[in-house]
């Protein structure tokens, strides 16, 4: 379909119950998919405020005009490097202080901009209701849960700190884990990104109408990689060279970076591990003494990950707690095989035995099981990514933006049908 008929079917989505398309107020203090999703709605003709700690300028690098963006950069700096420093996770009274003082400014616009809908990340909305209820707009609230319910994601890392003997993993306080139950509590819908996360709140009592569900999407273009790049991995895995198995992003315990040690060691000699991203603070001991055994590189800016993709033979994820993973859709996007754990959106991606493999959390024999069987039966191997390549079925950020549309439409219908009650 093309952009006109995407734009169609936003605005019939909202006439359907017999609305406008609403202004929209999408509030986060950093970036993490907002970025993408707003510059995918605007492209839909959706009236978009993005409020942001960071300055309107630096948002126009990720293709969002000014004229949209709402920015703080003096908070946004405080939050840069006071991350950068580690603050936030060796002291509690400095994250919170970020989270309320983002909040209560956002708070502030947003009354200025009385939007009809209210997207906000948790952590950041708890005041932006309390400004809501005292000056009374009546915004339908949709609160953006990038993880799990913040209990099971309490409960999965602390249970990491313990097998680590690591004090130091960034595990949600008291306080902020009492903060994102008062917005579970106040929102009229809590937006998840996996079927995974969506169910961390249905097992624990929510109602399946207020939990939404957006499976997000990657720049498809940008990833899908030439059939040179295909028949070139074919040829790598036919030769019998070195399996070159890739993790990219963030390095640290919630990550799986000890079932990833564990993983590479079993398999070393045999195949040839490489990751790329940051080394967090929990993780860099660990990091020191794998690299006999790992390849690791430095973060690379987006543009540049077509190309760290395909160098690549397959992708391993031993995330512990993820409630989506971008890099999981790139991965495919690049026609990887992907062996994944189960607790982030690899379900709802993957076929087991198509286009990779799916196993439990903490099970690096299973990663190992599964890689190996990779290396070794090397035309199933081929087979996953000719199916990959030929299927070609990873969504779009266009199809993100519409089916967020959807979602708000029918959220907006549900809540006038409770007031006709």
């Amino acid at each position: 379909m093309n952009l006109t008929g995407y734009i169609r079917d936003a605005q019939d989505a909202f006439s359907r119950v017999n609305r406008s398309v609403p202004e929209y107020a999408l509030v986060v203090q950093g970036r993490f998919h907002a970025f993408a999703l707003a510059k995918s709605l605007i492209a839909l003709d959706m009236p978009v405020r993005i409020i942001t700690n960071y300055p309107a300028f630096m948002a126009e690098r990720f293709g969002v005009a000014r004229k949209h963006v709402t920015g703080c950069a003096p908070l946004g700096l405080l939050h840069r490097y006071a991350h950068r420093w580690d603050l936030p996770q060796r002291f509690d009274a400095v994250n919170r202080f970020l989270h309320v003082s983002f909040s209560r400014w956002a708070a502030r616009q947003v009354v200025k901009m009385k939007p009809e809908l209210v997207h906000a990340f948790s952590g950041v909305a708890a005041d932006i209701y309390d400004a809501l209820d005292h000056e009374k707009i009546d915004s339908l609230k949709i609160l953006a849960r990038g993880s799990a319910h913040i209990r099971e994601q309490h409960r999965d890392l602390y249970r990491e700190s313990i097998r680590a003997d690591c004090p130091d993993i960034d595990i949600p306080g008291p306080w902020m884990i009492r903060r994102e139950m008062e917005e579970y509590r106040r929102s009229d819908h809590i937006l998840t990104l996996s079927s995974y996360a969506r169910n961390s709140f249905l097992q624990r009592g929510y109602s399946p109408e207020k939990i939404l569900m957006l499976e997000l999407g990657s720049n498809v273009k940008q990833f899908r990689p030439d059939r040179e790049v295909v028949d070139r991995r074919i040829d790598r895995l036919r030769s019998g060279k070195k399996m070159t198995v890739l993790y990219t992003g963030n390095v640290s315990l919630q990550k799986g970076i000890i079932d990833l040690i564990d993983t590479a060691r079993a398999l070393a000699g045999k195949v040839h591990f490489r990751v790329v991203g940051n080394i967090v603070a929990d993780a860099a001991s660990r990091v020191e003494v794998a690299r006999d055994v790992i390849e690791f590189l430095p973060r690379v800016p987006e543009h540049e990950l077509p190309g760290i993709y395909a160098d690549a033979d397959a992708y391993v994820f031993p995330t512990l707690h993820d409630g989506y993973a971008a890099v999981l859709a790139q991965a495919r996007a690049g026609c990887l095989p992907i062996v994944s754990t189960d607790h982030c959106a690899a379900p709802d991606m993957i076929v087991n035995g198509e286009s990779g493999w799916i196993v439990p959390t903490r099970r690096a024999d299973l990663l190992i099981d599964r890689l190996q069987a990779l290396d070794q039966d090397r035309e199933a191997t081929i087979k996953m990514v000719e199916n990959l390549w030929q299927k070609c079925d990873t969504r779009d950020w266009s199809d993100v933006g519409r089916d967020f549309i959807v979602l708000a439409a029918r959220a907006f219908r549900r809540r006038e049908a409770l007031r006709r009650r």
